[in-house]
């Protein structure tokens, strides 16, 4: 947070989910009061990722706008869990400085091969790797730290309310490849910390029986259109 405020090109909406947790309204509500207060771009940031650099930040939002992108996202690596702020899962340690994500990818379900599965691509990869350290296009971007266009984003209604705690992120993104909008990855010299699944280790542990539903409505959503869109058949 310090590094955000000090840095002069955003202000931040802290929104606590003690109470409930729907993360798609949640942020909805966030997007839509800023549009109001006259904001173009919105950055989702779970409360697992962190910046080292403020430079980093800086250069983020400025390829962000001069490439006319409607959502972008950026390669997020595995952190040292010992320099972690937030609670980590003890395996981080042997996974620090690697990617945790640099793409996605789509399988085939084993078990349903009408299903196709989005898996993080690379993961694990070096940070230099050049799969990963490069500016390029993507059809899909994590929601643990995304960068929107604000008006696009009021138009389209927002996050899927019904997708309340995973799969939002997949099918915002789908939305916009539907309209033919910009989504950008970048991954050349900047990156994020990611304690993955932090802020969704307690559904994960309590099975929380929303998760099962997102994916199922998500398939049921996209199932038949996300072949094309993904440019044929997925990753076997």
């Amino acid at each position: 947070m310090p590094i955000v405020r000090d840095s002069g090109c955003l202000s931040y909406l802290r929104i606590d989910t003690d109470g409930g947790f729907n993360f798609s309204m949640l942020c909805n509500i966030g997007g839509f009061v800023a549009r109001l207060m006259g904001h173009d771009t919105i950055i989702l940031w779970n409360n697992d990722v962190w910046i080292e650099r403020a430079e980093d930040l800086r250069t983020f939002l400025r390829k962000h706008r001069q490439d006319g992108a409607t959502l972008s996202g950026v390669k997020l690596l595995y952190p040292d869990a010992a320099a972690s702020p937030v609670d980590s899962e003890a395996e981080v340690c042997s996974r620090s400085g690697t990617v945790q994500f640099g793409g996605f990818a789509w399988i085939r379900d084993p078990e349903r091969p009408d299903v196709f599965t989005p898996v993080h691509v690379h993961r694990f990869a070096e940070r230099d790797d050049p799969r990963v350290n490069c500016d390029r296009v993507e059809t899909c971007l994590t929601g643990a730290l995304l960068t929107i266009d604000l008006a696009w984003f009021v138009r389209v209604g927002g996050l899927n309310p019904s997708l309340a705690a995973s799969f939002q992120d997949l099918d915002l993104c789908l939305r916009a490849c539907l309209e033919r909008r910009r989504t950008l990855y970048y991954g050349a010299d900047i990156f994020f910390w990611h304690a993955e699944s932090t802020s969704l280790g307690p559904a994960k542990g309590r099975r929380d029986p929303r998760l099962r539903s997102d994916r199922a409505l998500f398939s049921l959503i996209w199932r038949d259109r996300l072949p094309q869109l993904i440019g044929g058949s997925p990753v076997a």
